[in-house]
């Protein structure tokens, strides 16, 4: 006699779970690297935003001293807000800032958190 299993429908069934798993999975991981991609680059551009008043100074304070004069931070925000623009002055060069550094925090924390999610789970195998 010969006697029917049922291991390979078992077996069948466990990979296509497997499948729908892994694709979930792999979905879960491009959403959880989106997220971290968006918050990164606008973490960016806030930190760039409330920093560019103080990297203006110190680029002052750095070129004065590279021209042989020293200023203290008071002097070189005085010597700043009285150019024309005043107050815009502390803000010059922002957007080149911001746009140089948001898309290149969002790969690297979006690829860091896709990977995190993807090769973790692999390695705990």
């Amino acid at each position: 006699h010969w006697r029917v299993s049922n291991k390979p429908t078992r077996i069948l069934n466990s990979q296509r779970n497997d499948i729908r798993g892994g694709a979930q999975q792999q979905q879960s991981a491009t959403l959880e690297g989106l997220k971290n991609s968006l918050a990164s680059a606008l973490a960016t551009g806030c930190s760039k935003t409330l920093l560019a008043p103080l990297d203006t100074i110190k680029t002052i304070q750095q070129h004065e001293r590279a021209t042989g004069a020293s200023l203290s931070l008071f002097q070189a925000a005085q010597l700043v807000m009285s150019r024309p623009n005043g107050f815009r002055e502390l803000y010059a060069g922002l957007g080149v800032a911001v746009i140089g550094s948001m898309p290149s925090a969002a790969v690297y924390f979006g690829v860091y958190a896709y990977c995190r999610r993807v090769i973790a789970p692999w390695l705990e195998r």
